[in-house]
Order: structure tokens, then sequence, then C-alpha cells
């Protein structure tokens, strides 16, 4: 029972999490905006704002667009925090003892050999306990069950007033009246019921299935030009949807009530909405606007010094009286003029807003997954930083990036995103360079070379072609690479899909690894790989074969992944249950023609040469 409370909070905070920070940003943002535009700007502009922030918070977090602007300015910041923080703590990471099987974490890396023929690891049993997030998700529904208590209790309340104003039925007809023709002058099919209260200080309307229009008790003593313009300000609420506007508002400040800014932002709404209702009626009233903002004055006036607005539910005529000086500047212009131009500018806010401002995913952070990633371990050597002798470099070739990501999936939605390891891959004129798990591997066609670079020991080896691994291996490291061996089968599909806008072909691989003399750690990978690439293919497989050699797949296994075809794009390997599994998996982020940095195609400068391999870690 514990376990599935743990494995359920988990899923919360993997959409809690990420939309606290993502709908606190995107408030602060629009609050900032309004406040710049709030003198000049078309009130139906500024409701259009802050309506954005009610659609991110229910859209999903992860949802990213490459246009997006927000994660090309908070992304490198988060992600140079994040590598900052890895680096200040210290590598606590158990040492294996020899011979003991790796993880898939360790070893499967990007599009090389080592991928098809990695390790799965296997979901760890870990200690029952209860989680921080647990805790927080108890707190959560807490609060939340007592918001939502205190809202059905007072929206009770008003409906016990409505049943007594019945049985009294104490309405005057002449208001009745005026209600009806009111609500033809504003279009409105549909009438609300009405409640007079001693209890209630100013107009408002509640309900959003059977609305019900709740006045104070001295409002059937109005005259009827007060009575009409009161009335056509609470339709209109009706005309506007508002109600349903505003039902969603509680819905959403039940459930994210732990968020601070969200009251805030509800404030701001409701205020840009009475302005908007105003200009609504001031619409239907024209040259007479300026009668209807006398009523709002004169009937303001005692409620100045107070919020008026009797509880949650309610929208009102005078929900925060202190604001009516903005009300009554904007009822002084002519608004009704500009009508049309004002709606298609709210409505324009809304179209780009949406994809500009909402996505806050970023679309490039693991082949687009949720973007809060944990770095685990360091990060593999990439060969950018012009390191080297300089004999080979400043010449075209093609980049190719791949990330490689571990994430945790509850009920099929990620709650826990790794990423694993980054390899980059540089291909010129007859010369290719592979980076990954802290090694590169250099292929010279021209000089049939192969140069095998420890970044984690800062040694080199050259060797001719082909590789021969008793020619490259010292004897310890060589009794240590026959020690376990993988081997596997490929099986080729019909199905394809795109990567970066190239077609993959998807192929199935069935890997082991044999060892001991017995078979362990079989797994199923999906595999998509593309021959749409800007490069000579028989160079790449001319590397990925004498790499699979140092990965040390047996002759059958390599005879197998040579019917994968082209560049491998993609891999995904999934274990576990529909409840609780992990994925892994590894695309390629970036393939493009750069100018090959200083040294991208040799041994850095400083590192030693060795004749053979002595330090090979499988």
């Amino acid at each position: 029972m514990l376990d599935t409370l743990n494995l359920i909070a988990e899923l919360w905070w993997g959409w809690m999490g990420p939309m606290l920070w993502q709908a606190s940003l995107l408030m602060l943002i629009v609050g900032l905006i309004d406040r710049l535009i709030r003198n000049w700007a078309w009130p139906e502009v500024r409701h259009a704002l802050w309506l954005l922030v009610l659609i991110k918070l229910v859209i999903p977090p992860t949802w990213s667009v490459s246009g997006a602007v927000i994660p090309r300015v908070v992304g490198p910041a988060k992600h140079r925090l994040e590598e900052r923080w890895v680096a200040k703590q210290p590598n606590t990471a158990p040492t294996k003892a020899e011979g003991e099987s790796s993880t898939k974490e360790d070893h499967i890396t990007s599009s090389s050999p080592g991928l098809a023929g990695a390790i799965p690891t296997t979901l760890h049993d870990e200690p029952v306990g209860v989680t921080w997030r647990t805790v927080a998700f108890g707190a959560w529904l807490v609060g939340m069950v007592g918001i939502a208590a205190l809202l059905v209790s007072r929206t009770a309340r008003l409906r016990r007033w409505h049943r007594e104003q019945e049985e009294k039925r104490t309405i005057p007809p002449w208001f009745l009246d005026l209600m009806v023709s009111t609500a033809e002058r504003l279009g409105l099919n549909r009438l609300p019921a009405i409640v007079f209260s001693d209890e209630v200080a100013a107009p408002a309307v509640y309900g959003i299935f059977n609305p019900v229009l709740l006045l104070p008790a001295h409002s059937a003593s109005l005259d009827r030009a007060e009575a009409e313009h009161v009335l056509m300000h609470e339709l209109a609420h009706l005309k506007r949807g508002d109600l349903w506007l505003h039902g969603l508002c509680l819905v959403l400040q039940i459930v994210y009530w732990f968020n601070p800014l969200l009251i805030w932002a509800r404030r701001q709404l409701k205020h840009v909405r009475e302005l908007c209702c105003d200009l609504t009626v001031a619409n239907h009233l024209r040259e007479q606007t300026m009668e209807y903002r006398q009523t709002l004055l004169e009937t303001a006036r005692r409620l100045l010094s107070e919020t008026t607005e009797p509880a949650l539910a309610l929208l009102g005529v005078f929900e925060e009286p202190f604001r009516l000086v903005s009300r009554l500047r904007w009822l002084e212009k002519e608004t009704w003029r500009r009508r049309t131009p004002a709606l298609f500018a709210a409505a324009m806010v809304i179209i780009i807003g949406i994809p500009v401002l909402l996505p806050m995913a970023s679309a490039d952070d693991a082949g687009s997954f949720d973007p809060q990633f944990s770095y685990s371990g360091e990060r593999p050597y990439l060969q950018t930083d012009g390191a080297g002798s300089g004999a080979r470099g400043n010449e075209m070739a093609v980049y190719v990036r791949n990330e490689f990501v571990a994430q945790e999936l509850i009920l099929g939605f990620p709650v826990h995103t790794q990423l694993m390891a980054v390899s980059e891959t540089w291909i010129g004129d007859d010369i290719i360079a592979g980076t990954e798990n802290r090694r590169t591997v250099i292929v010279d066609r021209r000089r049939q070379r192969l140069t095998y670079i420890d970044h984690k020991h800062q040694t080199w080896v050259e060797t001719p072609l082909p590789l021969d691994p008793p020619n490259v291996f010292c004897e310890h490291s060589l009794s240590t690479y026959h020690k376990i061996r993988s081997s596997g089968e490929v099986i080729p599909t019909s199905k394809s899909r795109r990567i970066l806008g190239r077609k993959c072909r998807q192929y199935g691989v069935h890997s082991w690894r044999v060892g001991g003399g017995r078979v362990s750690n079989e797994s199923w990978i999906t595999v998509w790989a593309s021959t749409d690439v800007p490069f000579d293919l028989s160079l790449h497989d001319v590397m990925l074969y004498n790499m699979r050699v140092i990965y040390n797949r047996d002759a059958v296994y390599r005879s197998e992944l040579e019917k994968i075809e082209g560049l491998q794009m993609g891999l995904e390997l999934r274990e576990g249950s529909l409840l609780r599994a992990k994925r892994f998996y590894d695309e390629t982020v970036r393939l493009e023609p750069r100018v090959a940095p200083p040294g991208t195609f040799e041994p850095p400068a400083g590192y030693t040469r060795k004749e053979r391999i002595e330090d090979f870690e499988p």
C-alpha cells in the first residue's frame, strides 16, 4: 500500500514540480507585461494575457515547441546551474569488482555499436518508506479538500438563500420586467433566478448551470435607470461566459492552492474582467455610457473602503471597489468605436501567446523529454575545446551529436529523467572521430590507421587497420576483454519514423552476453537508422566495424549488426510493468555541417602515447 502511495506521489510530482516553476514564471512575465501596458492597452488585450495563465495550468508541463521563447532563455541557464551543482558533488559511485556485470547506465552510449549490445539494467527494489514527495502529496490533498469544502459550504449557503427567497416571493413585478427587457437588449436567452438578501453588500451572480442573481435587499428601491445599469452589468457577465471562466479559476485555485502567485493572478484577472464587462455594457449603451458611469460612482461611494465580494464563487459589480478609478477612466472613452480592433488584438494575443509563451519544456532536451534533468556521474569528454596538435582540424565536416536518456515512468508518464551520456562524431574526408563514454576512436582511411584515445587515463594508442585485438590490448586488458562477449541478432522491420526530418527504418535487436559458460542480460532493443545523411556511409561503416571489435561483439553478432543500414539515429529500450517502468532512449539531436575544431582528428596535446591499451574497461 505504501509503495503504491509513493508511486502515485511520484506521478503527482512529475506534473506539479515542473508546473510550479513554469506557471510561476509565466505569471511573473504576464504581470510585468500587464503593468507596462495597463495605462494604454485595451482591457480585452490584458484579459487575453491573463487567460494564458489559465491555459498554461491545464496543459502538460512537458509540452514543447521549437519556436518557444522561454526554453531558449531559461534552458541554457538551467543547464549551467545543473552542471555546476554536479561538479560540486563528490563522486560516491561504488567501484565494481572485476568481472562484475555492468549496468545499462554504465555502457549504453550513443549511436555506436555499443548501443545494440549493451546490458539492460533492471528496476531496483528499493526499501519501502515514506518519501518526501508522499508527504507533500498528502499535504496537497489536505489543503485541496479543505478549500473545496469551504467552497461547497459557501455554495450551499447561497442556495439556501435562494430557497428562502422563492418561498417569500417578494420580487417586484417591475424588476422582473426590467430584467427581461435588459436581457433582450444584450441578446441573452436564459435568465437567472433572483435573490434579495440583507447579508449581501453589492450585486453579484453565481452558479454555472443554474445562474442566480444575488442582490442587496435595498436594490428593489433603486430607480429604474440605476436598476437597469446594475442588471446590464450582471447579465453581461452571463453573456460573456464569465461564470464558466470563474468556475475554472476556482477549480485551478483548489488544485494549485499551494502557489501564492495564483491568488494574485486571479485577482488581476478579476479586475480586467470587470473592465471588459464594463466595456460590454458601454458597447450597448454607447452615448448613454456616462450615465452608467455615474451609477457606478454613486453606488460605490459607501463601498470604497471595503472589499465586497461575499465569498468564493461570486461575480459582482464591486468585487474590489478600490479599483473603481481605473474602471471610471475607461468609461470616459468611446471604446465602442474601437470594439472590433480590440477583440482582434485580444485574439492575436491568444494565438501568438500559446505557442510562444506556454511551451516551457525545451524541444532539444533529450528528445523533448521532461526538462527536469538530473545528471549522474561525470559527463563524457567532448572533443570540441580545440586541444591537440592541430594537424587535422579547421576543415569542413559533418557533426553528429547524440544524447542518451534514462527515464522512469509511472503509469506511462515520465516522473524522473536523467541525461546519462552525450556523444559526438565528426565525419570529414576519409577520416572520422567518434567520442563516447570517455573514449574517442579515430579512423583514418587514407593512412589505414585507427587511434584509440582513453580520456580517463589521458593515453592513446595507434594501430593499423583492420584492428586485431591481440595487437592492441596488453595481456591484462586482453584477459578482461575476453571474459564477456556480446552476441545477438537483428530483425529488420517495415516500420519507420522521422528523426530530425530524416526517414529512419526500424530494426529490432535481440542481444545478450556470454561469459563463464552462461548467457545473461538479454535485451530487446528498437533501433532506427537512416541512409539519408550528408556523408560517406562506407567510412562510417569502417569505424562501426572496428568499434564493434573493441566492444567484443562476436563474429555472428557483427554480421547481424551489418543489417542495420545507415546511421543509427535512435534507440529505445523499455523495462518494467505498466505501473512502473524504465525507458532508455538515445537520439541524434544534431546532424549538420560544421568546421571541425583544431585537434578534432588528433590525440589531445599532453596525452601519453602507449603501444597497447593497458586500462581497458568493457
